[in-house]
C-alpha cells in the first residue's frame, strides 16, 4: 500500500472512532449527547418561532407604513393641501386599516376614539413635526380655528 492511501485510511478510522465515542459511547455511558433526546420537540419549537418572527415582521411593516402615511397626512395638513377635517378622516381610516390588518392576539374591534380624540392626535402630530419650526404658531392657530369651526357644526 502506498503512503497517501495509508494516511487516508488512518484518518477515516480515526474519524470513525471519534464519531463512535462522541455520538454513541459517551451518551450511552450517561454523558452529554451530541443530539438531544427531545430533538423533534426542538425542531417544532424552531419552526413555531420562525412563524412568530414572520408574523412580527409583518406587523412591523404595517406599523411603519401607518406611521409613514400619517407623516404624509401631517405634511399635507401643514402645507395647507388638506383641511383638518380631511386629516382627521384620514387618521381614522388609517387607524381602522391597521386594526383590520392585525392578526390574532389583538382586539378584533377597533376601540372607539371620538372625533375630539382624533383631532387632538392630528394636532399633536403637527406640534411634534413643527417642534423647532418658525411656522409652528401660525399653523397651530389655523388648526385651532378649524377645530373650533368643526365643533360648531
Amino acid at each position: 500500500m502506498n503512503v497517501p492511501l495509508r494516511v487516508i485510511a488512518c484518518a477515516v478510522l480515526l474519524f470513525g472512532a471519534v464519531l463512535f465515542v462522541g455520538c454513541v459511547l459517551v451518551p450511552w455511558l450517561g454523558g452529554p449527547s451530541l443530539f438531544p433526546h427531545d430533538l423533534p420537540g426542538l425542531c417544532v419549537q424552531i419552526l413555531e418561532e420562525r412563524q412568530r418572527s414572520e408574523t412580527l415582521e409583518a406587523r412591523d411593516r404595517i406599523i411603519v407604513d401607518d406611521l409613514e402615511a400619517k407623516r404624509i397626512v401631517t405634511d399635507d395638513l401643514i402645507g395647507g393641501r388638506i383641511t383638518l377635517a380631511e386629516a382627521i378622516s384620514e387618521f381614522r381610516r388609517l387607524r381602522e386599516q391597521v386594526f383590520a390588518l392585525q392578526e390574532e392576539g389583538l382586539p378584533a374591534k377597533v376601540p372607539e376614539i371620538g372625533y375630539e380624540g382624533l383631532a387632538q392626535q392630528v394636532i399633536n402630530w403637527v406640534m411634534i413635526t413643527l417642534k423647532d419650526d418658525p411656522r409652528r404658531d401660525v399653523v397651530l392657530d389655523r388648526l385651532e380655528a378649524e377645530l373650533d369651526a368643526l365643533r360648531q357644526r
